[in-house]
């Protein structure tokens, strides 16, 4: 009895601090999607065990046995906090194939540094998180052997804790709550408070644990019939052991008004009323980097004079959308104008059979991702990033761009030229470089950092055409502006971009502007048009069959299926079913299964049977279009 008793004990003081290590991961770990930040019964049934394997572990006298208790629990405390870190830099869950994917491309590790920093500012204390936590597991596995672990170890992650606080605090009070937080329970287990602890009968502190125990029995009764997100959202460790492939039912029968959207639909080219009104012209193509369409409606004080002045008696899309909000599924559907291009990017070598120069030029580092090998695919003839713009007046951020000017005048001057210039400074964390000028919002949060930037890169994006008109006729000039993607701030629990189909991700705008295209209004359009409207104006035939059509074609309609980068097992973790004025939208990291409107309302959430029935729809739309993963 005396025994059960004391691993009772045990059990009680290894689930609160174990509780409290969740918990701060898990702030880390939603501080993208903004999930429940909070525990839920998975996981106290998941720390629970934990707590008792580590409980009954401290009483084996194998060394063995000891070890197979152990093991599972240490693994599972540091997938817990990998998952949470690389969730916050990369927006992906920890599996074999996402990791395998980023771990091949260590330039965008090295990128993602300037990431980890800004984590480090928000949460230090997830550097002290999991040594705590693994000492304070380690002190029990060897607390006969090894009794005074923490009088070694304590002061030297004290004094590191404290540099790091000193070092990217945002808010001392804040950090030193957490850090407390952290450090009281681990030093539970010191030799000071174990002596104290020992004080306390262990039928109390049994008694204790059998109360949380019981509550946890009988929360677990209820679970079946309650609908609370307390109830129904799975530990993060549960995901990690089950398979979660997007998979499809063989006996479900589609419905025929379903069935034409999983066959793809390609257009070959139908010249429009305007081919070759703007045959020979120069082609400037503007991509501003995360320029969401939402943000431009909703935030009228929004300071973006060069935009509206490009809006202003241009042709412009309402509705236009990304297919997939990430700069590299941008660059492929822009100019493959299918959903996978299969190396055919046809579009670039018909601009060279016509002597086009063409140049690709961005402030961004494009080894990032690998996308200067995809934009050498596509067939660029000058690839100009960051790197190769040069250091002129020690400019930074978009700035950079400038240096075209001078260091790279001669691809603006060899006429006829189809450039695209990529901007960068709106790219997550949103960079200001001249903050004196550029903070009409002064709030600290994302967002306000989001609009400056956007304002800054305007502002850069006007001071470059003041000097392009120096090299090039812009009266000549077919100029396209438009966001490769847009950004999110907590819709439906998302931040950032890749990870999510909703409108505040994929709806940015699209500007076409030249003196002899009458301006007019088309109702929507997508990535996979913008090519083929280019060649059509510029006159530019072509047989091969594509998505997309030129947006003043009677052909124009939207794709039915849109989805995330971010890949969850099989399969985009997100994927987007447009269906007439409603779409259904899938999500297998937040396990959404949801109908919304236009607006990304929801409308309802799916019954059993109808996540089966668009499971399959779906999975079988995606095998149709190359995106379902082996």
């Amino acid at each position: 009895m005396e025994q059960l008793l004391t691993i009772s004990k045990i059990v009680f003081c290894v689930f609160v601090p174990l509780s409290i290590y969740y918990i701060l991961i898990k702030i880390v770990r939603t501080a993208i999607l903004s999930t429940n930040r909070w525990i839920s019964l998975d996981d106290i049934n998941f720390i629970l065990l934990a707590s008792i394997i580590i409980a009954l572990a401290s009483f084996q006298n194998s060394l063995l046995i000891k070890i197979l208790f152990f093991v599972p629990v240490l693994i599972y405390t540091l997938l817990l906090w990998i998952d949470a870190i690389i969730f916050y830099l990369y927006s992906f869950e920890i599996n074999k194939r996402n990791l395998a994917e980023f771990l091949n491309d260590y330039k965008t590790m090295f990128y993602y540094s300037t990431r980890s920093n800004e984590l480090i500012k928000r949460y230090p204390w997830i550097l002290f998180a999991l040594p705590l936590s693994l000492i304070m597991i380690i002190s029990i596995f060897f607390r006969s052997e090894l009794p005074n672990v923490h009088t070694f170890v304590m002061p030297i992650v004290f004094i590191v804790s404290i540099f790091v606080l000193q070092k990217f605090s945002q808010s001392v009070l804040r950090n030193i709550i957490l850090f407390t937080m952290i450090i009281i329970p681990n030093f539970i287990f010191s030799e000071q408070i174990i002596s104290l602890m020992r004080s306390i009968p262990n039928s109390i502190m049994a008694l204790l644990f059998y109360m949380i125990l019981a509550i946890i029995l009988i929360l677990n009764i209820f679970k079946k019939t309650a609908d609370h997100t307390f109830f129904t959202i799975l530990s993060y460790f549960r995901k990690f052991l089950r398979e979660n492939k997007l998979l499809q039912n063989s006996t479900i029968k589609i419905k025929k008004e379903h069935n034409k959207l999983i066959t793809l639909k390609r257009f070959n080219h139908t010249p429009t009323k305007y081919f070759g009104l703007l045959k020979g012209a120069n082609v400037i193509l503007i991509t501003v980097e995360s320029l969401g369409q939402k943000y431009i409606k909703e935030n009228i004080n929004l300071r973006l004079p060069f935009m509206n002045k490009i809006a202003q008696g241009a042709t412009i899309s309402k509705n236009h959308y990304a297919i997939s909000p990430h700069t590299n599924q941008f660059l492929t559907h822009l100019f493959s104008s299918n959903y996978t291009p299969n190396n055919n990017y046809l579009f670039l070598e018909l601009l060279h059979n016509v002597n086009y120069n063409t140049a690709f030029i961005s402030s961004a580092d494009l080894n990032i991702c690998e996308t200067n090998e995809l934009i050498r695919q596509i067939g660029f003839q000058n690839i100009i990033d960051r790197n190769s713009l040069g250091k002129v007046n020690n400019r930074k951020g978009d700035y950079v761009l400038l240096n075209s000017i001078n260091n790279n005048k001669d691809l603006y001057k060899n006429s006829p030229c189809f450039i695209q210039l990529l901007t960068q400074q709106s790219h997550y964390p949103y960079s200001v470089v001249n903050k004196k000028q550029f903070n009409n919002y002064s709030n600290l949060d994302l967002k306000s950092k989001y609009f400056n930037a956007i304002e800054e890169t305007d502002f850069v994006l006007e001071k470059l055409f003041n000097e392009l008109s120096n090299l090039i006729s812009l009266e000549d000039t077919l100029i396209v502006y438009l966001g490769d993607h847009g950004e999110s701030f907590g819709e439906l629990g998302y931040k950032s971009h890749s990870n999510s189909t909703i409108n505040a991700q994929i709806q940015v705008p699209f500007y076409l502007k030249h003196k002899n295209l009458k301006p007019q209004t088309v109702q929507y359009s997508t990535h996979f048009d913008i090519m083929p409207t280019i060649m059509d104006l510029l006159g530019i035939k072509y047989q091969s069959m594509h998505q997309g059509v030129s947006i003043f074609s009677d052909e124009l309609s939207l794709p039915p299926l849109y989805y995330s980068m971010i890949k969850k097992d099989n399969a985009p973790a997100n994927v987007k079913l447009r269906l007439n004025n409603e779409s259904i939208m899938i999500d297998r990291v937040l396990d959404y299964n949801l109908k919304i409107d236009d607006n990304d309302n929801i409308i309802k959430h799916l019954s059993k049977g109808e996540i089966v029935y668009y499971h399959t729809l779906i999975y079988r739309m995606l095998l149709e279009r190359n995106l379902i993963y082996s």
